[in-house]
């Protein structure tokens, strides 16, 4: 390890404190075991990369020691050496689980690098260091989260969208795919308005919908649809519909029913509506009059909530 092509060879000691870091994390960590090579050697040039950029800044600090205002170390680039996919093969925990590993190794060999007599101002940088870059790593997992979210959910809009209209098309298929739905699935319809609570938008709803599902152990989409929002769950074989539905219905306004269809299997290529096939169940929310909008998903009857079937 001599350090990446924009830094200076690192010290002996600090390169054998990464060689024993990647010992360690083989013995310590099952699932830097599990990675693929090339992902190992990326999350290699990381850590190395890292440790370089921390050994520079400590130089800087140590020449500028009598400085009022010490150098802030630049830990950004650290992250983008992998490339953005590289945040769904390490998770934060575990990149947060590897910082912590170096910073306990670099720790217990503070006497092999730093400087006589530097002992304590080096171990008050390395923490320093540590949490910036624990600071700098959540928040390119926050954005990278974010994007993925958005991109996400234009994706489920647009698959809704068709299969709203009776469209299972090969784009569905792979809309679908990407979602991480698989080819065949067991799934029913839930059909409403959403409840308005307080600045929470729509938006943030739906994503406390799918969190929510997520937890039973299942997978959902939501979408709105004129006034209506749609959400299309797969239990899979965590509970009936009835069932999964009682865990949401919370997230429904109480002014108007909500509208839920048996559970039905589902394959790509084969078009489905939200058509009813069995018949209403009674709901108990108050008002129960449905809106004339949720007709063309469920049509119901004035006294109870309906079924949105295929």
């Amino acid at each position: 390890m001599r350090g990446t092509p924009d830094q200076q060879p690192l010290p002996a000691p600090v390169q054998q404190i990464l060689q024993q870091a990647q010992d360690h994390l083989s013995e310590t960590l099952p699932w830097y075991q599990s990675l693929a090579d090339d992902d190992k050697t990326t999350l290699n040039v990381v850590i190395e990369t890292a440790v370089a950029n921390f050994v520079s800044w400590l130089d800087e600090l140590e020449a500028d020691s009598a400085a009022e205002d010490a150098p802030r170390p630049s830990i950004d680039h650290i992250f983008f050496i992998a490339p953005l996919e590289f945040t769904q093969v390490v998770s934060l925990r575990q990149t947060l689980d590897v910082t912590r590993v170096i910073v306990d190794l670099l720790e217990g060999n503070v006497a092999a690098f730093a400087q006589p007599g530097h002992e304590r101002q080096t171990l008050d940088a390395i923490l320093y260091y540590a949490r910036e870059v624990a600071f700098s790593a959540a928040a390119i997992y926050a954005d990278t989260a974010e994007m993925r979210e958005n991109w996400n959910v234009r994706t489920e809009t647009f698959a809704m969208e068709s299969l709203a209209q009776g469209t299972a098309d090969s784009k569905v298929a792979s809309q679908m795919a990407v979602l991480g739905w698989p080819s065949a699935y067991s799934c029913f319809a839930l059909v409403g308005k959403l409840r308005r609570s307080g600045k929470l938008s729509s938006s943030a709803i739906a994503s406390r919908i799918r969190r929510k599902v997520q937890t039973i152990g299942g997978q959902c989409l939501v979408s709105d649809h004129n006034d209506l929002t749609i959400v299309l769950v797969d239990p899979r074989s965590q509970g009936s519909p009835e069932e999964v539905s009682a865990g949401l219905l919370h997230f429904f306004s109480q002014s108007a029913p909500v509208c839920l269809g048996p559970c039905a299997r589902m394959w790509r290529g084969q078009p489905k509506r939200y058509r009813p096939r069995s018949p209403p169940i009674e709901w108990r929310l108050p008002q129960p009059t449905c809106p004339s909008q949720a007709e063309q998903y469920a049509p119901c009857k004035p006294t109870t909530c309906c079924p949105s079937g295929r």
